[in-house]
Parts: structure tokens; C-alpha cells; sequence
């Protein structure tokens, strides 16, 4: 094979940094020491959930991502013409206006301005954060780029000191086990909703290592296994230890109190008030980078998406005022919004995943429509259920499905999607 088809270890090492930075969001922080507190003694268990559905599906994603090109149409065509492309505006609308961007300001609102200035007004902030993303992504900036790459390397320092003092000088582990954390951890995984861009992000990676001259499927295989090796081992590290923190925080944390508020009590014991101070700035720079770079990205889709219908500057106000609105809803809120959205979307870009790679031509397109349709009608009723209907009938007939008191109710029905699929390709093939 030409030497020049393969990547050096110093373009892998930076390719697997900055895959993790994408990934390394500000506002995902909040989200493993709840799920750690509300765990227990149990915090293992949910957090091999939270990893199977964050970290395990976005090497799948990117390794399928290799057998569609990155393309989403290719990526969902088996099922339907349009239903990849159907499914990539959603996930963009979740990732932009109505989930992440929103997310980031009221992080940022109750982290990094509440605990110093607890008479702040929120529609203020909300309003000033986002003429800052609207500013920044209308006119760019080298500050954007200045930020980006210092202070997310800086949280991740001091996420780094946290973690270590925690272990070493440990609060009060719980000793009372919780049930049923691995479902519980695995849908917490939605909430980072990493693993529903893999193949989106893919298609950036994919690019950037064929102008490299890696045009070998197997090669480009191994290549995104080390880049994604290296940035799935970082995200593992901190989510882990951010966990493990929240399972030792029974002395002060109580299951009710707000995500950011645990977080900032933890940095608090930890780091004392510098801690707090250094967390809540960077947080805030941070997530602001976040925010703009999300809506400069869901802007640019839906002005390609649009063929330049939608105007690129048009979208940047809408997604800022909708996402403005929404982040007043607080952290918790935006999480318990999105969480049925997620059940319903998780589910099908999974099975999707898996199936494209395992294709290679090899799959029948029944199979396609029957499993995707059967997970889509069962992460419907999870989404009901996740809203708090949980004493329709509908939603009672489902507790008795295989693997639904884990919360995994759309895998059986994905296997019998697979099996009817199987039968009825084989019944056209033989008629």
C-alpha cells in the first residue's frame, strides 16, 4: 500500500483531539453526576448505560458513516428515498434551535452567572448571550476561534483537578444500590445526543483523510477506529469520573435539586470558590463557542438543505430567537422537553446505524422497512411514556414487552422488524 495513503501519528493524535472537542460539550457536563447521585452504590452500571449510548454508537456511527460516505439520503435510502434526509432535518432542529443551543445559555445562565449574581434577570442574559451568537455567527470571528481553542482545553483542565481531588479525598459514597440503572444510564446517553451526529460529523472527518490520500475503505476503517479510539477513551474518562463524583455526593446532593447546582456544590467542595469562579467562566466561554458554532452549522445545512431558499442569515435569527426563548425554560426543563423527542428519535438512528454497517449490499431492503418502522412505532410509545402517560392503555400493553422495564422495549421490536423483513425478502425471491 502507498505510504502516503496513511495518516501520521501526529495527524491521528490531532484528529482524535479535536473529535473529542466536538464532542466535549459544555453543556453534557451536568448530566453524569445526577445520573451518578440518583444511582448509588449502582454508578457503575449506569454509567456502562450513559457509554453505550454515547460513546460505544458514536464509533459505530462512524465506522457505518465510512458505507454511506457520510451522506444521510444514502444513509436512510434502503428504508425510503427522502427518509435519510428527513431524518438529518430533524436531528439538526434537535441539535440547533430546540435542544442543544438553548442548552448551552441556560448552563451557562446557572452555572456561571446564578451562584455570583443569584438577582440576574434570565431574559437579560438570554437576550445579551444571544446577540453575542447572533453577532458572531452573522459576522465570524478570530475571538470565536481564540475561545475555542483555549478554553475548552482549560474546562478540561479543570474538570481534570476536580476529578483527581475527588478520588483522592473522596465526600460520602453511597452504599445503597438502585435497580435498573443500565436502561436508566443508556437513555440519560440521549441527553448528549452525540451519537445521532456521528455519521453527520463523519462526513467532515471522512474528507479531511481522503485529502490525505486514504481512498482504501479498509485503511479509512482503521483510521477512524484510532481517531475515535482516542477521542471516545477522553470522553469515557471524564464521564466516568464526573459519575463516579455524584455517587460520593450523597452527603450534600439530593436527587431533586437542579443538575447545575450539584455540579457547581461538588467544584465547590472540591476546588472551593476559585474553583467555582475558574469553572463558571470557562463554562460560559464554552458554551458560547457552542452556541455559536451550532448555529452556524444548523444555519449553513438548512441554507444547503434549501438550495438558498431559507438564506443563511434568515436561519441565524430564527434559530437564536427560537433558541432564546426556549433556554428560559431552564436546564432541567430543556432536558425533561427533550427527553420523550430523543426516545423517539435514538431508537431509529441506531438500528440505522447498525444496519448500514453491517449492508455492504448484503441487506434486503424489507428488512429495512420492517425493523425501522417496528422501533419507530415502539420509541413512539417510549416517547409517550416519557412525557408522563404512563397509564394509558397503549403504554401498560407495552410494560409487558421483552426488555421495556430496562426501557428497551424498541429492541425486540427491532428484532422481530429484522425477521419478518428476512422472511418476506426471502418470499419475493422465490416467487
Amino acid at each position: 500500500m502507498d505510504p502516503s495513503s496513511k495518516i501520521t501519528t501526529k495527524q491521528m493524535i490531532v484528529s482524535g483531539l479535536a473529535l473529542f472537542a466536538i464532542f466535549f460539550g459544555a453543556g453534557n457536563l451536568v448530566l453524569p453526576p445526577m445520573m451518578g447521585l440518583k444511582a448509588g452504590a449502582s454508578w457503575p452500571i449506569a454509567l456502562i448505560g450513559f457509554l453505550l449510548s454515547e460513546i460505544v454508537f458514536i464509533f459505530i456511527g462512524f465506522q457505518s458513516a465510512i458505507f454511506c460516505n457520510g451522506d444521510m439520503r444514502e444513509f436512510g435510502k434502503k428504508y425510503s428515498k427522502n427518509f435519510g434526509v428527513l431524518l438529518g432535518v430533524v436531528i439538526m432542529l434537535l441539535i440547533g434551535p430546540i435542544i442543544a443551543i438553548p442548552r448551552t445559555a441556560a448552563t451557562t445562565f446557572e452555572m456561571s452567572v446564578l451562584p455570583f449574581f443569584p438577582d440576574f434577570n434570565h431574559i437579560l442574559f438570554s437576550l445579551i448571550f444571544f446577540a453575542l451568537t447572533f453577532f458572531f455567527s452573522i459576522n465570524g470571528s478570530s475571538v470565536v476561534d481564540f475561545i475555542g481553542n483555549y478554553m475548552t482545553p482549560a474546562l478540561l483542565f479543570i474538570l481534570i483537578v476536580i476529578l483527581v481531588k475527588g478520588i483522592i479525598s473522596p465526600l460520602a459514597p453511597s452504599t445503597q444500590a438502585v435497580g435498573q440503572q443500565l436502561g436508566a444510564g443508556f437513555v440519560e446517553g440521549y441527553q448528549t445526543m452525540d451519537a445521532i451526529t456521528s455519521v453527520i460529523m463523519a462526513s467532515t472527518f471522512i474528507t479531511y483523510f481522503r485529502d490525505l490520500g486514504i481512498k482504501d475503505t479498509k485503511e479509512m476503517s482503521w483510521t477512524m477506529t484510532r481517531v475515535c479510539g482516542i477521542a471516545c477513551l477522553l470522553l469515557g474518562l471524564v464521564y466516568g469520573g464526573l459519575t463516579y463524583l455524584g455517587a460520593i455526593s450523597t452527603s450534600f446532593g439530593d436527587p431533586s435539586m437542579q443538575r447545575t447546582e450539584l455540579l457547581t456544590k461538588i467544584v465547590g467542595l472540591t476546588m472551593g470558590s476559585f474553583g467555582n469562579i475558574a469553572l463558571g467562566l470557562c463554562t460560559f466561554l464554552a458554551c458560547l463557542t457552542t452556541s455559536v458554532g451550532l448555529t452556524h452549522a444548523t444555519s449553513s445545512f438548512f441554507q444547503d438543505f434549501t438550495k438558498g431558499k431559507i438564506p443563511y442569515k434568515f436561519m441565524v435569527i430564527v434559530t437564536t430567537l427560537v433558541a432564546c426563548v426556549i433556554s428560559l425554560l431552564g436546564v432541567d426543563q430543556i432536558i425533561a422537553l427533550s427527553a420523550p423527542l430523543l426516545s423517539v428519535v435514538y431508537p431509529v438512528m441506531i438500528l440505522l446505524t447498525i444496519l448500514n454497517l453491517l449492508d455492504h449490499g448484503r441487506i434486503s431492503h424489507w428488512i429495512y422497512k420492517f425493523s425501522v418502522s417496528f422501533t419507530f412505532i415502539a420509541s413512539i410509545v417510549d416517547g409517550i411514556r416519557a412525557y408522563g402517560f404512563k397509564d394509558l392503555s397503549l403504554v401498560k400493553a407495552f410494560d409487558h414487552i421483552p426488555l421495556a422495564q430496562y426501557g428497551f422495549s424498541w429492541i425486540f421490536f427491532s428484532l422481530v422488524g429484522i425477521g419478518l423483513g428476512f422472511l418476506v425478502s426471502r418470499l419475493k425471491e422465490k416467487n
